[in-house]
C-alpha cells in the first residue's frame, strides 16, 4: 500500500538547523529545504548504511547512532546530526534552561485544536519520541511526543478538550 503524507523536520547538522518538509508520494519522498527541492528513493537500507537515489544521482551514507545525536559519514566527511520532529525542535527552542540544555520542563500546545486522546498521566515516566496525546487541528489527527526522557508531574488538559497555540498541555519534573 502506498501512503501519502507530508512532515515537517529540523535537521541540526553540525550545531545549524535546517527545516526540512518532506512529502511522500508512492513510493518516492519529495525533500523541500529553502525552497530547494530534491526527489529522494531509499534504495538499501541497514541498521548503519543508507543508500540513496537522490535527484537520479546514487549516495551512500554512514551512521553510527550516540545518544541524542548520530555522526553520518558521506563523501569522507563526518557531521553531528539530529533530526526531530518541528513540533519537538519547537519545544526545545521555546522551553528549556541554559542555552543548550533541552530538557523541557513544560510542554505547550503547537496549534489550536482538540485533544483526541491522553496516553498517561500524571507520575508516569516518558522516554523521548514517546506519543504522550492526539491533538487535532484541521481535521488531521497530529501525534505529540514526549521531547526528552522525563517524569511527568501534571497533565493540564484532558479528552475533547480545546486547546490554544502555545496553551500549557503538560509540566514535567525537573
Amino acid at each position: 500500500m502506498n501512503l501519502s503524507f507530508e512532515r515537517k523536520f529540523v535537521a541540526t547538522i553540525n550545531g545549524d538547523a535546517v527545516e526540512l518538509l518532506i512529502n511522500k508520494k508512492g513510493e518516492r519522498f519529495i525533500t523541500t529545504n529553502n525552497n530547494n527541492c530534491q526527489t529522494v528513493e531509499v534504495l538499501k537500507m541497514t541498521a548503519n548504511h543508507c543508500l540513496l537515489r537522490i535527484d537520479n544521482r546514487v549516495k551512500a551514507f554512514y551512521f553510527e547512532a550516540g545518544g541524542e545525536s548520530n555522526t553520518v559519514t558521506f563523501n569522507n566527511k563526518n557531521a553531528s546530526s539530529q533530526i526531530d520532529d518541528h513540533f519537538i525542535y519547537a519545544q526545545k527552542l521555546k522551553i528549556g534552561g541554559d542555552e543548550g540544555d533541552s530538557r523541557a520542563k513544560q510542554l505547550l500546545s503547537p496549534m489550536p485544536g482538540l485533544i483526541v486522546d491522553v496516553f498517561f498521566k500524571a507520575g508516569d515516566a516518558v522516554k523521548k519520541g514517546e506519543q504522550l496525546l492526539i491533538l487535532e487541528a484541521m481535521k488531521m489527527e497530529n501525534i505529540i511526543k514526549a521531547p526528552n526522557d522525563a517524569c511527568i508531574k501534571k497533565i493540564h488538559v484532558q479528552k475533547s478538550q480545546s486547546v490554544d497555540k502555545d496553551q500549557l498541555i503538560i509540566e514535567f519534573e525537573s
